[in-house]
This record gives structure tokens, sequence and C-alpha cells, in this order.
């Protein structure tokens, strides 16, 4: 038996130091782990910091940062790729009870009778919430690939802007093969459209970004006064349509954004691939199509000017 040398007190205050610096590693090591769920691309891909959608339990991972480098589609040096592999569903590491899993579609959800999600699955990331007076400005290029397929009626999203609390206020989406900008707001308000406005205009088609960078621009102000909300869409630098409106319930809870590949409503499809409704998670692909695409020039600004000083620097 080793012999002790030193007093008690000693002994006890080393003891204790040992014991306070291993709780200070293990707080450093936890905050470390999820630190490292969040991506930090450099100033070349965005401009905001982001984390995986419903990532729990998937086998494929929610993105990848591609290089230049690697002969990758990129617009400067890095680019984010998303790939949906077919039924690599996941669930939330937030709560025990929302997943994507399933072949039962859930329209709505709510945690208080813990439904929810199925019939989903994403590659897919969300943004930091953050604060806003109503008005700003963001970006993102999306490069299709030629082998790129439509899963329609299965709706695919491929960004979106949310409000915290309230749900999803748009979502730029792949219906039959045209990119849709879809606003939900008045989904779940009792309001009706502006007359003449189309609250789901088209904004192109698919076949028409094949092989090559589109790039869009949306400029918004988050309202739920009908006179003073509006969303404006351009692609490739020209304004393609406008929607003017209500386009907010809550935006001052805060907002935030998701980018990547998002599909609804799997089953919908299922006899389009000759498959069964009733999928399960990460069973064979069969017939289902992978899809895969890149995005990059990802920036939120308040500003015009300052969204065009970060896309400038990014080139």
């Amino acid at each position: 038996t080793q012999k002790f040398e030193g007093n008690y007190e000693s002994f006890t205050s080393n003891f204790m130091l040992g014991s306070l610096n291993m709780k200070k590693f293990l707080v450093v090591i936890t905050l470390c782990l999820i630190w490292s769920q969040n991506v930090f691309a450099d100033r070349d891909v965005t401009n905001l910091k982001w984390k995986p959608s419903l990532d729990k339990g998937k086998k494929g991972k929610s993105y990848e940062i591609v290089k230049a480098e690697d002969g990758e589609p990129v617009i400067g040096k890095k680019s984010f790729k998303f790939t949906a592999i077919p039924f690599d569903c996941g669930a939330s590491r937030y709560n025990n009870w929302y997943t994507d899993c399933g072949h039962v579609y859930q329209s709505s959800y709510s945690e208080k009778f813990k439904i929810g999600g199925g019939d989903r699955m994403r590659s897919e990331i969300s943004t930091d919430n953050f604060k806003t007076s109503g008005e700003f400005w963001v970006s993102f290029s999306i490069f299709v690939p030629e082998d790129y397929v439509t899963i329609s009626p299965t709706s695919v999203s491929m960004f979106q802007i949310w409000e915290t609390n309230a749900g999803t206020n748009l979502m730029i989406e792949d219906m039959n093969g045209y990119l849709v900008a879809k606003q939900q707001v008045l989904n779940r308000r009792t309001d009706k459209y502006p007359k003449g406005q189309n609250p789901w205009p088209q904004l192109i088609k698919i076949n028409d970004m094949r092989g090559k960078w589109t790039h869009f621009k949306i400029h918004t102000r988050q309202s739920d006064k009908m006179n003073k909300g509006f969303y404006k869409y351009y692609i490739n630098g020209k304004l393609v349509a406008e929607y003017k409106g209500v386009t907010s319930d809550r935006r001052k809870e805060g907002m935030f954004l998701k980018a990547g590949i998002y599909q609804t409503g799997i089953s919908f499809s299922m006899d389009k691939w000759k498959m069964s409704k009733e999928w399960k998670p990460r069973q064979d692909a069969g017939n289902f199509p992978t899809q895969i695409i890149y995005m990059d020039n990802i920036f939120y600004a308040k500003k015009e000017s300052k969204l065009i000083k970060l896309l400038n620097k990014a080139k």
C-alpha cells in the first residue's frame, strides 16, 4: 500500500481541485460536442451559423462542405452539398416525439398531443434564431445536377423562411418540375389572399437549372398587415415574381432559415416508383431516386447594399 505523505487539508484541497477540473473538462467536452453540430462555413459560403435538422438516427450526412479543388460545383472555393438518401429519415435531437420517419403523413403536428411528422425525409440545415424589424434580404444559389429527378407529388423544399413558435412562412419547392414560392402564412390564418395575388408563383423550371448555378435573391417585409407585407423574387438579377399581403404571424418572436432537401409526403409518390406506401426507415431504396443539390452564397442582410457586398466577396 502506498503511504500518503502530507496533511489531510492538502489532500482534500487537491482532490476537490481535481474533481472541479474534471467537471470543467466534462462541461467543455459537452459544449464542444454541441458546438460541433453547427456548421461554421466561412464567408465564401454563408454569413450565418447552421446546424443539421432532424438528423438523429440518420446514416447519411445532413450536409457536406465540398471544395472546388475536388472538382465539385462551387462558387468561389466551397459549397454545401445535400444528398437525400431514400428513406434515411431522422428524428429531433431536442424532443422525444417528433420524427420524420413512418409512412403515415401528419399534415399538422402538436407537442401537446405528441403527434407529428412522418412520411418525410431530409438532408437539411437550419440557422440560429435571429431578430428582425421585418424587412430583410436573403440570397442563395442552387446547382441542380443533370441527373436530378423530380419526385412529385412528393414536395421537395430547397429553402425555407420560418417564424419561431409559429411555422413556415415560405418554402421554395420543386413541384412537378417547377421551383415554386409556396407562401404558407395564410394557411394558418382565416384571412383571404388579396385579390389578384398569387401566393404560390412559379419561379423557374427545374430543367432550366440543370448543370449550372442559378442565383436567387428574396426581398421581404414580414408583416401581419395586408397593406405592408411583401415578397419579391429575383433570379439571376431579374425580378420574376412578387406578392403583397400578409407574410407573418409572430415575427417578433424571432425567425430562422432552412436550406437543403426536405421531402414531404413520400408515400404520395410510391406508386410512381412501383413501391409500397408502407415504407420503413432506411429500407432498401428500390426504385426511389436519390436526390442531390448544391447550394452556395446563402446570405442574410437587412439591406440590399450589404447583401451585394457579401456576394461580391464570395466570388
